[in-house]
């Protein structure tokens, strides 16, 4: 069976606005009929058990449901996000990578780019928190998952780069072992690690979208 449907996408990544009403097109393609394990204390869906073409040839019974379980049919024809979600049996057209130009700091350096990487497939759960779909089975609806948000707490970041340029300063004056080259190579990124939150947080740029440099020497213990 195959069902065409959409979903929306945040405005920004690591966002909560939708606001632009991005839509995504896509199609699930599977059986159509699905036993979904759902935990009753939290209203959470984990994941399918069983599939079939019609209800009728679902496999409901002779299984031992887990301890604040229950296995509930779901109809794909009717809820193709939610089981597209759980399932990842779809499709959708490919959406273009955002691209954020940040300009120059206040001091005149310029912040360069960053660029967001959308999946070939998936992009529900790229978007969206896993293990987070709900489903209240008195209404027969679901309730959505969070988008996601970004892992790396704003504070800790921008601590974690002052702490980081510290150790470099104190491996290049303490331990040394460093051709030339490198040592102002290292001296010269610990700098711009120190001003990262003065330059990027005054301009409202979000922490994930700075791009670090992969090609730094390694640090002597």
């Amino acid at each position: 069976m195959k069902v065409e449907f959409t979903f929306t996408i945040p405005d920004d990544p690591y966002t909560q606005t939708v606001n632009e009403e991005q839509t995504v097109k896509a199609t699930f393609e599977g059986p159509r009929w699905w036993l979904m394990r759902w935990e009753a204390s939290t209203g959470i869906c984990h994941n399918m058990i069983a599939s079939a073409e019609s209800e009728d040839k679902l496999d409901v019974g002779g299984r031992v449901e887990e301890e604040g379980h229950r296995y509930i049919p779901i109809d794909a024809a009717e809820f193709p996000w939610e089981v597209s979600y759980l399932t990842h049996l779809y499709t959708h057209e490919k959406l273009e990578d955002p691209v954020y130009t940040h300009g120059l700091a206040d001091d005149g350096y310029d912040m360069g780019s960053w660029t967001y990487h959308y999946a070939e497939d998936n992009v529900l759960t790229q978007c969206h928190d896993a293990f987070a779909l709900v489903y209240n089975p008195s209404t027969n609806t679901f309730t959505h998952p969070p988008f996601r948000t970004h892992l790396a707490d704003t504070d800790d970041f921008w601590a974690g780069n002052k702490i980081q340029a510290a150790n470099i300063r104190k491996s290049v004056s303490e331990v040394g072992a460093y051709t030339t080259a490198d040592k102002a190579k290292l001296l010269e990124y610990a700098e711009w690690l120190e001003k990262l939150e003065s330059r990027y947080k005054a301009k409202g740029i979000p922490h994930w979208q700075i791009s670090f440099p992969t090609d730094m020497p390694r640090l002597n213990n």
